[in-house]
């Protein structure tokens, strides 16, 4: 199975290529230009691989949480990919493939992850190791730093742990937190890479859905997103009902 992967949920802009056992990867960390570097990376790892987007099997990207507008790039590209590859596209929370690459490359047996939501939130995800992939603990959500590490500390006490992701260096209360608890590693500055994302697409292949009906990952419920079949005439990749801090 050949798979493209590809993220701009956060500064990290990224593409990833898995062909047979071989991964292919490229990562940046950019504040800006996600939008213009992404199709280029993602045809760099192509080539890497010795492949063209016509040998791909399946496409998946990040869908947050993470930057508003990051989140739209991701899924829009690879949206406009599968359509004309007519692929199945598979979505990827952006907590869980950080969660992914603490828990593939330690032996802990969970990982908390957190990003800055902005305004005094936190995106926050926890997750258990189930064999070489992530699993969901709890349910992700948006939260105040203290009700994340209220939640940190109910699910992660008495195991091996990983804290990661930029919540913890916006809020060292929470990184106390994490270490009080029995964190392993703090990685206040970690972010997702696609690269991290290929295990879990090629284990979830079978819930990838038409590239249409995959829609962004917000968290926030003030925040809608119109599928490109429900888009008026100008189409493009939608239009947000709100807006993400």
């Amino acid at each position: 199975m050949n798979i493209l992967a590809l993220d701009t949920a956060t500064e990290a802009c990224s593409a990833a290529v898995l062909r047979g056992e071989e991964v292919f990867s490229r990562m940046e960390v950019i504040p800006r230009g996600h939008a213009e570097r992404i199709l280029g990376m993602c045809d760099e790892v192509l080539g890497e691989a010795g492949l063209t987007r016509g040998d791909l099997s399946l496409v998946a990207c990040g869908r947050g949480p993470g930057a508003f507008t990051g989140v739209r790039i991701a899924v829009a590209a690879a949206q406009g990919i599968c359509l004309g590859l007519d692929l199945r596209l598979l979505g990827v929370s952006d907590l869980m493939i950080l969660a992914q690459g603490c828990l593939g490359n330690s032996g802990a047996e969970m990982a908390a992850c957190a990003f800055d939501a902005r305004m005094g939130e936190v995106y926050l995800g926890i997750y258990r190791r189930a064999g070489d992939l992530a699993e969901l603990a709890a349910e992700e959500r948006v939260c105040s730093p203290e009700k994340a590490g209220e939640e940190i500390r109910r699910l992660c006490a008495g195991h091996s742990f990983i804290a990661a992701g930029t919540g913890f260096g916006a809020y060292p209360a929470l990184a106390r937190v994490a270490a009080e608890t029995g964190a392993e590693q703090i990685r206040d500055s970690l972010l997702p890479a696609a690269a991290d994302m290929l295990p879990w697409a090629r284990s979830h292949a079978g819930e990838a859905v038409p590239p249409e009906d995959l829609v962004p990952l917000y968290l926030r419920n003030d925040v809608a997103w119109k599928k490109i079949g429900e888009q008026g005439p100008r189409g493009g990749t939608g239009t947000p009902a709100g807006r993400q801090g």
